[in-house]
């Protein structure tokens, strides 16, 4: 990071350790859990061209964004203006952004996560009509993969990249982070543009003969009040700051289909208070049961979870049916030999009443660790 230019214009990359996971910079490894990637901040400076260094004058400036979430052969994009203003040359200008994010939550459960950034100043009028639409609070898209939210983020996405292709590259602060995902720790992974938590700064130089940007230390990068500083002295130069995190679940979705259909499977067991004797409550754990294979079938495509977590969700879920219907057993049982197999999903086939139960524990332990609720809680 912050090698690919000595001199020349064109914008720089560096890293900046996050503060808030003890300075380190920390690789994410593929299905361990979901990235978020977030604008903290965004200055605009320019000289400007003859007629404003002589008479003063201003810029109407863009700032955009795009994402591309890549897992095998599928690709799912964004892109959007995230903000549109009109900035005095020479003077130290900041957008109004303020941690707003561009991916909320993408599972790493992928091949690749890569980001485009770019700070354009805008000549076109009818290019600036155009951007200040796009502006608007409801095109504004940051992706995510639920369905309903993938299908707003490509109709968006196409718009803005047929805005971006007509900006100079030399004239602009425009910056790409491939974001690789691997299985496994990588000796250098800043250098082979993995995917890590931290910050991302993008610097653009102007001057052709500016060489203060070669050689910086990413560590001595602070942020100050969305402010860029190093070594304590406020950045002069355009830049975009971008910060990566990570979370180890998503947690439960209420807007999901099967939320809605576990839910429902839960609640046939209300039923259980009423049954007669154990062939009528046999009838009823077997409805829910049925309800309960439906909603996993649901959670298992469900692009917006890692495998890891759609199954914690299942295990959860199938435990508390379990608990809830009150069939003797001891934890050293298989679940084949108590459910019909037909109920189980194959990942939860082999294990014994204990193991799924110790998963459905942890995976409860680690959403109060984030403050959130289980799915019955949730409901």
């Amino acid at each position: 990071m912050g090698k690919s230019l000595v001199g020349g214009f064109g914008t720089k990359d560096y890293w900046m350790p996050d503060p808030a996971t003890g300075g380190r910079t920390a690789q994410i490894l593929k299905g361990t859990g979901y990235v978020s990637i977030s604008v903290i901040s965004a200055h605009y400076r320019a000289d400007g061209n003859f007629w404003q260094k002589i008479f003063g004058g201003s810029d109407k400036v863009a700032l955009t964004t795009g994402i591309v979430h890549t897992s095998g052969a599928k690709q799912t994009s964004s892109a959007s203006v995230e903000d549109t203003r009109t900035f005095d040359v020479g003077k130290p200008s900041y957008f109004g952004l303020g941690n707003h994010f561009i991916a909320l939550k993408l599972p790493t459960e992928c091949d690749g996560i890569e980001v485009t950034v770019s700070i354009a100043a805008v000549k076109d009028d009818n290019l600036s009509g155009a951007l200040n639409l796009l502006n608007a609070g409801e095109l504004k898209s940051t992706l995510q993969l639920a369905p309903p939210a993938v299908s707003e983020s490509l109709a968006i996405a196409g718009v803005v990249k047929k805005l971006l292709t007509r900006t100079d590259p030399q004239k602009t602060l425009q910056g790409t982070y491939g974001g690789k995902v691997s299985a496994g720790a990588i000796v250098d992974p800043l250098k082979d543009s993995c995917l890590c938590t931290g910050y991302l700064i993008l610097i653009y130089r102007e001057s052709d003969a500016d060489i203060g940007l070669d050689g910086l230390d990413g560590s001595k990068f602070t942020i100050v009040d969305n402010e860029l500083k190093y070594s304590g002295n406020t950045l002069g130069n355009s830049y975009v700051v971008l910060r990566y995190s990570f979370d180890q679940i998503r947690g439960i979705d209420r807007d999901a289909d099967w939320f809605s259909t576990f839910s429902s499977a839960t609640a046939a067991l209300d039923d259980l208070t009423t049954a007669t004797d154990e062939k009528e409550r046999a009838k009823i754990f077997a409805s829910a049961l049925s309800l309960y294979k439906q909603g996993h079938k649901l959670i298992a495509a469900d692009p917006s979870y890692t495998i890891n977590e759609a199954e914690a969700i299942s295990a959860d879920q199938l435990t508390q049916l379990l608990r809830k219907y009150q069939k003797p057993s001891a934890l050293s049982q298989r679940l084949t030999s108590i459910l019909p197999h037909s109920a189980l999903p194959a990942r939860l086939s082999e294990f014994t009443v204990g193991q799924l139960a110790d998963i459905s524990d942890h995976y409860r332990a680690t959403l109060r660790q984030y403050n959130m609720s289980p799915l019955e809680e949730a409901a």
